[in-house]
């Protein structure tokens, strides 16, 4: 059963990538859609105080990581149009080394927080999950809590849950630092 739910993960990362930036563009960048009501109170000791020693970027992580090995990552929370997955605490972060759609002089990605402008993406993301007691992702929404939102940087310390033959990573953190607060990015 556990293969089954990590393959349907893989595969939902797989197809919201090749999804793209496609289509018309707007003319200015709207704020993030706000997040429904989260199921609870994140994990206690979840947010850390201070950043956690020996952080490394995305694309050197999914280099080197293995499978239950104990890590340290900094990335800005994005790599996707829909970052955040919807009901569970899950989110992706992207390598820290990547210029979001927003910061490009003249850009008009009306989700800047996907990094549609950079190639090879999926080389440069990774998933963070929040477990709860047994191990699977909190049900709940994290998008807004305690600033997790996106193109927040964040550092993230944890277990690696999952490495597959094409390099997709899934984490599940025991420790959040909110290096730089989420920007406020214009309204539509």
């Amino acid at each position: 059963m556990k293969r089954i739910g990590m393959f349907a993960l893989v595969a939902g990362v797989f197809v919201v990538l090749l999804a793209g930036c496609g289509g018309a563009q707007a003319p200015t960048t709207p704020r993030p859609a706000a997040a429904p009501a989260g199921g609870g109170p994140l994990p206690a000791g979840l947010i850390l105080a201070a950043a956690p020693a020996g952080a490394k970027d995305v694309i050197v992580l999914k280099k080197d990581a293995k499978e239950n090995d104990e890590v340290v990552v900094r990335g800005i929370i994005g790599g996707r149009e829909k970052t955040f997955v919807s009901g569970f605490a899950m989110f992706t972060i992207a390598d820290a080394g990547m210029t979001s759609c927003n910061l490009r002089p003249g850009d008009k990605c009306p989700a800047p927080w996907d990094f549609c402008c950079e190639t090879d993406l999926p080389k440069k993301i990774v998933t963070i999950q929040i477990p709860g007691p047994d191990g699977k992702p909190l049900k709940m929404n994290v998008q807004g809590s305690n600033g997790l939102d996106h193109l927040a940087v964040v550092i993230v310390k944890g277990k690696v849950e999952k490495k597959d033959a094409e390099g997709n990573l899934i984490i599940n953190a025991s420790g959040i630092f909110i290096e730089k607060p989420a920007p406020m990015l214009a309204e539509k």
